[in-house]
């Protein structure tokens, strides 16, 4: 275990669970370090045969991507300041194109931001009914998280991936697979990776991770993509207009926890999704 993120595996099957206590899986800079140690450790499992599929999944929620405060923080530094962090922050978040074997998400709950680019690393994702997908940050001023677009474009393809970013909706459980996000809705997401990671893991290993190669995501072709569009999240982040808008999202968010806290049962798991 690496700061709160644990490996296992067992019949061929990894798992890589993320709970940074907070149970909604921030990416810090820090987080995402760790995660990068576990993927490490993941690919020598792997080249030990240990580990032939692999599914990663949030304890809660998968990963809400980069908190207001982190958001606040990047907004008070200046725009070429800011562009060397935002760019190792894109490329940390693509550490799972790395792995040679077939990788399933399990994306419950907030899959927001950065955590929706971790999310799109892997070959599958299934979500749950109740998970919410989205760049989110179109009505903060914000520039979707810069690894985004390029996954997308690859994804979804050129003409989805524009009818989403100019909408930018966050969509809910079968919205988000109807609309291409994801790979499919279940009401148990993680027992159907299960079975899913086991039946791969029975394949030929060889042809498998071949097959893989084939038709994975360039990732060659994402970082070189990643430079304007980090200028871009630069830019917007250091404007007057998201400064304002995020100190305004965290007094909403104050409200709405508070609220959460005091009367569960008034405060939907969407609004709880907004204030994020």
């Amino acid at each position: 275990m690496t700061k709160n993120i644990r490996l296992d595996f067992e019949a061929g099957v990894g798992s890589i669970c993320l709970d940074d206590g907070s149970r909604f899986n921030w990416l810090t800079p820090g987080y995402l370090d760790a995660l990068a140690a576990v993927v490490d450790e993941a690919q020598e499992r792997i080249r030990a045969g240990d580990i032939r599929a692999l599914m990663i999944w949030g304890d809660a929620h998968f990963s809400a991507g980069e908190s207001l405060e982190q958001q606040r923080d990047w907004s008070t530094s200046s725009t070429s300041a800011l562009v060397p962090e935002l760019q190792r922050q894109a490329e940390a978040s693509l550490c799972l194109l790395d792995l040679p074997v077939p990788t399933v998400a399990i994306a419950t709950g907030a899959v927001l931001r950065s955590g929706l680019a971790l999310a799109w690393s892997c070959d599958l994702v299934l979500i749950g009914d109740e998970a919410w997908l989205g760049a989110h940050d179109a009505r903060r001023q914000l520039h979707p998280a810069a690894a985004l677009v390029p996954l997308a474009e690859q994804r979804l393809g050129r003409h989805k991936a524009r009818e989403y970013f100019l909408t930018e909706l966050d969509l809910e459980g079968r919205d988000a697979s109807r609309a291409g996000l994801a790979t499919e809705t279940y009401s148990d997401p993680h027992a159907e990776a299960q079975k899913l990671c086991k039946r791969m893991a029975g394949f030929d290993g060889p042809q498998l991770q071949a097959m893989k190669q084939t038709l994975a995501i360039d990732k060659g072709a994402v970082l070189a993509a990643l430079p304007t569009f980090v200028e871009r999240q630069a830019a917007a982040l250091t404007s007057s207009a998201a400064k304002v808008a995020i100190a305004e999202a965290l007094k909403r968010r104050s409200a709405v926890f508070a609220r959460a806290e005091s009367s569960p049962v008034s405060t939907s798991f969407a609004q709880i999704v907004d204030v994020l």
